[in-house]
């Protein structure tokens, strides 16, 4: 089977430049936005700024379906979920 090509191509939903990453949401009747990147070393830092003004916006750090650990602001509230294994807060 050949590569299936999209009808119209995607928008671009993101932007790079040294060091920065920006990704811009879509309507909320979309999916949202998401770009993953594997993690390399045991240990890091990761710094994050996010602006839901128009609506919200996260950060998920995860490892698959069981371990995870999310913030997401909506509302101008700021959520946190952890879920390590069949436990979950």
């Amino acid at each position: 089977m050949g590569r299936r090509r999209p009808r119209r191509p995607p928008q671009r939903r993101h932007h790079r430049k040294p060091g920065h990453l920006t990704l811009h949401a879509r309507p909320a009747t979309e999916p949202p936005v998401f770009i993953g990147r594997r993690q390399q070393h045991p240990s890091c830092t990761i710094r994050a700024a996010v602006d839901a003004s128009r609506g919200s916006g996260g950060l998920a750090l995860r490892m698959d379906d069981r371990h995870l650990y999310a913030l997401v602001i909506e509302d101008q509230q700021v959520h946190a979920e952890v879920r390590i294994g069949p436990s979950r807060s």
